[in-house]
């Protein structure tokens, strides 16, 4: 068991946001720097219920999460991944997910591949001077930020 004061000094610390709204200490950190173990940080922190709680999280942070999610691209598709976001502000894929469910956003689907589908198979006609394909499909993947199999099966329509 510990006391009051270093739960408190512990709370005080996870509590922490740097200028970017990621937390400023790692629970090992914590964890060293109070004698205590990782499993306490974390039972504190989870009591804290932090990760889940919109109202600790900077409201500019949670602002750029929504505009994040809304950023569209040249070929009408969202510019980011839920797993790019939840790496670029230090959360996980799950939450980013509650926070589009929670604000009633929509994204991804059939829809997007349709939209672009054109671009892809334009892409995929493609070729240099060899007479070899232009692009790979790891590349049309990438490029429009789908599945290489998504590429695939648009290979195989054509």
């Amino acid at each position: 068991m510990i006391s009051k004061d270093i739960e408190k000094s512990i709370i005080e610390d996870l509590k922490e946001i740097d200028e970017y709204g990621k937390y400023k200490y790692s629970k090992l950190y914590i964890s060293k720097k109070y004698n205590v173990s990782r499993p306490t940080v974390y039972r504190i922190y989870n009591k804290m219920s932090i990760s889940r709680n919109r109202s600790t999280m900077l409201t500019e942070t949670f602002d750029n999460i929504i505009k994040d999610l809304q950023d569209i691209n040249d070929y009408n598709l969202y510019k980011y991944t839920y797993q790019d976001i939840a790496d670029k502000y230090n959360l996980s894929r799950g939450y980013i997910g509650l926070i589009v469910k929670q604000n009633g956003l929509k994204r991804g689907g059939k829809c997007v591949i349709s939209k672009v589908k054109k671009f892809i198979i334009k892409d995929l006609k493609e070729l240099d001077e060899n007479g070899n394909h232009k692009y790979s499909k790891t590349e049309i993947a990438k490029k429009y930020n789908i599945s290489r199999y998504t590429v695939h099966k648009i290979s195989k329509e054509i």
